[in-house]
């Protein structure tokens, strides 16, 4: 429209308004209000941005011939979301058949449809990037073991268990994976710092609807991530580690 701020808008209203002598009759007015704009806001929502603006309620309830206590709507927070749907249903009951509630949800489908695709997304590359750490950790636990071929072969000629031989190639694996956790974390929550508070990494709005890549830090996430990724990784070492009870003694020593 070309408006700034401090700009003159005229705005034209047609209001529906019902004949005193009738409870059926109804007539249109139309009605034209002049405005200031006062302020511009640009969510990076396209189809929001065009189509809403915000004004003094009092104005609305004028325009529409409504008292101080008519509004066109309501709107109902819920603390817990995933019982968005529930609500809904529940507040359909109440307010009778002239009036409907419909979830955020259905209001805007395309934006959640989207975030279900980027949580689906989010997911994916988790589990691959799990696999991947489990796959890198069997190969340098394998490397670890074939190196050390001879020291196993003369701790099983000293009367170590294959078990206890397993404990240590074990416990070294966990030793690796600690360390490259720990290297890991310190490195991705530097740039999630960053990013969250310079927000290095933009994004299109008109793709994406938002204008840099979002950051929320949550520990309880954090922490099951490292918890879960940990345990994947030490369950995929107990099966390479029993190539330690394949190595002969006699077979080792012999080429020591």
């Amino acid at each position: 429209m070309g408006a700034d701020t401090g700009s003159k808008l005229l705005v034209f209203f047609v209001t529906r308004t019902r004949h005193a002598d009738s409870t059926q009759n109804y007539s249109y007015e139309q009605r034209v209000k002049a405005f200031y704009v006062k302020g511009i806001y640009h969510t990076g929502l396209d189809e929001f941005d065009r189509q809403v603006v915000f004004v003094d309620i009092a104005q609305i309830q004028n325009l529409n011939f409504w008292t101080s206590k008519q509004v066109g709507g309501f709107e109902v927070t819920c603390k817990n979301f995933k019982k968005v749907d529930e609500n809904e249903a529940a507040i359909n009951k109440v307010i009778g058949q002239d009036l409907e509630a419909t979830s955020i949800r259905k209001v805007n489908s395309a934006i959640f449809s989207w975030l279900d695709l980027q949580n689906t997304n989010a997911a994916i590359i988790i589990i691959l990037m799990v696999i991947v750490s489990a796959i890198a950790m069997v190969s340098a636990l394998i490397v670890l073991i074939l190196e050390n071929a001879n020291m196993i072969g003369v701790l099983k000629a000293l009367g170590m268990t294959n078990w206890g031989i397993q404990k240590i190639f074990i416990m070294d694996g966990a030793y690796l994976i600690l360390l490259g956790l720990f290297f890991g974390n310190a490195a991705g929550l530097s740039l999630c710092w960053l990013q969250s508070h310079y927000g290095l990494i933009k994004l299109s709005q008109e793709t994406y609807y938002i204008s840099q890549v979002p950051i929320y830090l949550n520990w309880k996430y954090i922490i099951a991530l490292n918890g879960g990724a940990f345990i994947a990784c030490m369950l995929m070492l107990i099966l390479p580690s029993f190539i330690t009870s394949r190595i002969k003694p006699a077979v080792t020593l012999k080429y020591e």
